[in-house]
């Protein structure tokens, strides 16, 4: 799961983007990688209230700095699956972002 925080009309904003993997468990890793592609399903939030995509009247539902993110990731994901990496190993190194879409300061997954 990827959140993404944007600010609309002075409300913040969050999209939950989910992640589902469907695919054959008897293919190796760089298989799985080069061959699927997960389906993605996202959850919109204004004031942390849930809303539905339909009351963006026509105007958007998220941003184009989540769209290269979430491109980043993918191909994050499947380098590291190319690798054969666990998901532990995956979720311990980032991806790259460039440097405009930092947010300046470091964080980490805390176990």
């Amino acid at each position: 799961m990827i959140a993404a925080l944007w600010v609309d009309a002075c409300d913040l904003m969050t999209d939950l983007w989910t992640f589902h993997w469907i695919y054959n468990h008897k293919l190796t890793h760089a298989e799985k990688a080069q061959k699927y592609s997960p389906l993605i399903d996202v959850n919109f939030f204004r004031r942390c209230e849930p809303i539905a995509a339909r009351q963006f009247d026509g105007k958007g539902v998220s941003t184009g700095n989540t769209l290269v993110m979430l491109g980043r990731e993918e191909e994050h994901r499947r380098k590291m699956m190319e690798k054969g990496l666990t998901l532990k190993q995956y979720l311990q190194k980032r991806p790259e972002l460039p440097a405009w879409l930092s947010l300046g300061e470091d964080f980490y997954i805390v176990e």
